[in-house]
């Protein structure tokens, strides 16, 4: 049960997302190729109405909205560069002043003191990454739930804070794209009192669930279920899955020294976990010595 103000949350919906969350993660660099569509996808989502700027109306909007996408994906690209994967690592004013100027939205908010509020109320209670990102996504939201700025910056919020618990959800879903089938329903759901998160965080669980299912589906019908997981893949420590997790970005590299720094663990280990991956042919070296970077294969 997770307590907020008072209250007793259930995760019925929440715990279901475990499994279904390791086996989309494990299986995460057999599909990579297909899971490079976070561009289109946030294309999508900043044409949609409930996420998009006020763009004039004139014979600049499309260089407008072309400046707009461009300024998602640097924000998608500093997200899955510098989150992935560092459930340490606060989340501080400054990161969501610096999301929000990546995302174009410049203008400096009054409000930093309530985003301050919650985000020492994130830390203090380390609930699940799905209960975490669905409390972010709707306390910012309420912010100024008409504000086209806060609705936007509440989307990359929410995906920050997936990505920070290893949540790699770039290419493979978008959560966003349910809510847009019955606006209805994420309406009612959204307006619910900010005291009471019950009826919100089961309908975010329950979609985070549904997409994860959907893919996992997907996915058996691709490959044949003894072929799903390469038998080298599923012998790698979580370190090591987590290191071809954050190389499936385009022009990834990582070192020695970034491992250590990542795990906090000594470079020795860190030696080990990259030797490991080279190989089995998963990473490929380049240089020598103290200059040698690693991408993926």
């Amino acid at each position: 049960m997770l307590l907020l103000s008072g209250l007793e949350i259930p995760k019925s919906e929440v715990t279901r997302t475990l499994a279904f969350t390791s086996s989309v993660i494990a299986s995460s660099s057999v599909i990579a190729s297909k899971a490079k569509q976070s561009l289109h996808n946030f294309q999508e989502i900043a044409s949609s109405p409930s996420t998009s700027l006020r763009v004039p109306r004139n014979d600049n909007r499309k260089n407008l909205v072309g400046q707009t996408i461009l300024s998602l994906k640097k924000s998608l690209d500093y997200i899955s560069q510098e989150w992935l994967a560092v459930p340490t690592t606060p989340v501080q004013l400054k990161h969501i002043e610096f999301l929000s100027d990546l995302a174009g939205q410049t203008n400096k908010d009054p409000r930093g003191h309530q985003v301050n509020k919650l985000l020492a109320y994130i830390s203090a209670n380390p609930d699940h990454p799905v209960i975490q990102a669905g409390i972010m996504f709707k306390q910012i939201r309420k912010i100024d739930p008409e504000e086209p700025r806060i609705k936007l910056l509440s989307h990359l919020i929410m995906v920050l804070f997936f990505y920070k618990n290893g949540f790699d959800i770039k290419g493979f879903f978008v959560i966003e794209k349910e809510w847009f089938k019955n606006k209805a329903l994420f309406e009612s759901t959204n307006q619910e009192p900010s005291t009471n998160l019950t009826l919100w965080l089961e309908y975010f669980a329950g979609n985070v669930y549904n997409n994860l299912e959907k893919l996992l589906l997907q996915l058996q019908s691709s490959y044949p279920s003894s072929n799903l997981i390469p038998s080298k893949f599923v012998d790698l420590n979580d370190r090591q899955k987590t290191i071809l997790t954050i190389l499936d970005t385009p022009d990834a590299k990582i070192t020695n020294k970034k491992v250590a720094q990542t795990f906090k663990v000594s470079q020795i280990t860190a030696s080990r976990d990259l030797s490991r991956l080279a190989q089995l042919g998963l990473v490929f070296a380049h240089g020598r010595g103290r200059s040698v970077y690693y991408t993926k294969v």
